[in-house]
């Protein structure tokens, strides 16, 4: 967690400059974010639940 501080403040910094770009895309990005997010869940349970079922630890 120490060095995920200082890269999310270079982060949070470094937005600023992206700001009126960021307006443009307006509720798209929200929208893409939420199908991204959903996705990134979804097959990481699902390879979850193949290695489970293929190593048997899971009933």
């Amino acid at each position: 967690m120490a060095i995920a501080t200082p890269i999310l403040a270079y982060a949070g910094l470094s937005f600023r400059k992206d700001l009126k770009e960021f307006r443009k895309l307006s509720w798209r990005i929200v929208v893409i974010s939420i199908v991204v997010y959903t996705g990134t869940f979804v097959l990481s349970t699902l390879i979850a639940e193949f290695g489970f079922r293929l190593t048997g630890k899971f009933h």
